[in-house]
């Protein structure tokens, strides 16, 4: 979910070529980047997946596969 709103504040910027829509979307940027570190807190504690959730997140990577 985050990643895909990633690629579409880059592909609205990227259609129009207008900076706008490059400043909007930072705040979203900044939200989606909170939230994630907040749910990988969670699912990486002992209520969530605990060790499990920690081997996996050291091999893949957080909004996009083998970009971000």
């Amino acid at each position: 979910m985050y990643g895909s709103t990633i690629l579409i504040g880059l592909g609205l910027f990227l259609l129009y070529l207008n900076i706008v829509f490059l400043i909007l979307y930072l705040p979203v940027f900044v939200i989606n980047s909170y939230r994630a570190e907040v749910e990988e807190k969670l699912l990486s504690s002992p209520e969530g997946f605990g060790t499990r959730y920690v081997e996996y997140r050291e091999r893949t990577r957080r909004f996009i596969p083998y970009l971000l």
